[in-house]
């Protein structure tokens, strides 16, 4: 995928995910929304299924930022702090911070 096209996917998620987050924690607060998620096996199951998935996404996140030189355990903390949000911010700053591939010619037998 082109580096600008996945920068302005990541970053739209981003942007909506962010005020979703804040609409739904504005209408009740956060322990309203947490009760609620809890109150039926449903609710639990898609709670535990988002545990598991931000504890894979988290041992990803500190694997890359550490081979990458950054803050490996403030990513970690914030992905389990925000949720979705922060592994998003992290793509968003990896994909700023990676340098555009080199388009290499294939190079031509000598004849």
């Amino acid at each position: 995928m082109p580096r600008k096209l996945a920068l302005f996917l990541l970053i739209g998620a981003f942007a909506e995910f962010a005020a979703l987050n804040v609409w739904a924690v504005a209408g009740n607060g956060l322990m309203p929304l947490l009760e609620q998620a809890l109150a039926t096996p449903g609710g639990k199951l898609l709670t535990a299924d988002l545990a598991i998935a931000l504890t894979l996404v988290a041992v990803w996140v500190h694997r890359d930022a550490k081979a990458r030189g950054a803050n490996a355990w403030a990513w970690v903390v914030a992905t389990f702090a925000t949720g979705s949000l922060a592994p998003l911010a992290y793509l968003i700053k990896r994909t700023l911070q990676d340098k555009p591939a080199e388009v290499t010619r294939p190079v031509r037998a000598a004849a």
